[in-house]
């Protein structure tokens, strides 16, 4: 099965590795943050990069949205018996299209009251896993990009915890 590592988040050296082998005017490098603020701009810069016209029209709406956090952890619970994939042979249902009933169920039936504070209690969990791991990739990639980590809402050296 394959195996989570948080080191597919540390993009610094993905993008200097790219630059090296493709020359730093071929690598484009944009925050998902611009696409979430800004859309339209987002694909704009994409299209100019490739020497295309402007995007006309881009929907600023979500489509595609994940699952909030109690039905996420209720969903995974499911997936090993139920899903059944190339990770997961055993599983009872091989249609992909399952999933989408199965989120609409969870999204209908589970407390909506709860939803707020199980956001909150995964994102401070994930804070607790992630810490300060990605500093030096980010600092990376801020070098290589020149973009503002700390506009974009990162956390700066003296942000992380037990770091002054």
């Amino acid at each position: 099965m394959p195996v989570f590592s948080s080191d597919y988040f540390a993009y610094g050296d993905l993008i200097r590795c790219c630059g090296d082998r493709f020359g730093p005017d071929s690598v484009l490098i944009l925050p998902y943050e611009l696409l979430r603020k800004e859309p339209e701009d987002f694909a704009t810069r994409i299209a100019r990069f490739v020497d295309l016209p402007e995007v006309p029209g881009i929907s600023p709406s979500t489509q595609n949205a994940g699952l909030f956090a109690i039905a996420a952890g209720c969903k995974r619970r499911l997936n090993l018996p139920l899903e059944r994939d190339r990770a997961n042979p055993a599983g009872m249902i091989g249609d992909p299209r399952f999933n989408v009933p199965l989120d609409r169920l969870f999204d209908r039936f589970l407390p909506r009251g709860d939803r707020a504070a199980g956001e909150r209690r995964l994102r401070s969990r994930v804070q607790e896993f992630v810490g300060s791991q990605y500093y030096e990739s980010n600092q990376r990639t801020s070098d290589i990009s020149g973009l503002d980590r700390g506009s974009l809402g990162y956390q700066m050296p003296s942000t992380y915890r037990g770091e002054n």
